[in-house]
């Protein structure tokens, strides 16, 4: 059995800002950019609809071998 790395709990920490792994819980914050048109016209993301779309994003992800990070601003814990 190959051992795995488990990045469920990184968290990353600047001065103003954590990047850490995006959980359910951020699924409104997600959706808020993944669904805002001028965000995502400079990436290769499609638009999201709704918030069933941010959660199935967010655990298809960590489901898998890649790791789903989010910036957060520290004071906030917001999802930038």
């Amino acid at each position: 059995m190959a051992n795995r790395i488990s990045f469920e709990n990184i968290i990353i920490e600047t001065p103003k800002f954590f990047l850490k792994t995006l959980k359910i819980e951020n699924s409104s914050d997600l959706f808020k950019i993944y669904s805002d048109k001028e965000v995502q016209q400079y990436t290769d993301n499609e638009l999201i609809t709704n918030i069933t779309e941010a959660e199935k994003l967010i655990l298809s992800a960590n489901n898998k071998s890649k790791i789903f990070i989010g910036i957060f601003i520290k004071n906030t814990d917001k999802l930038n």
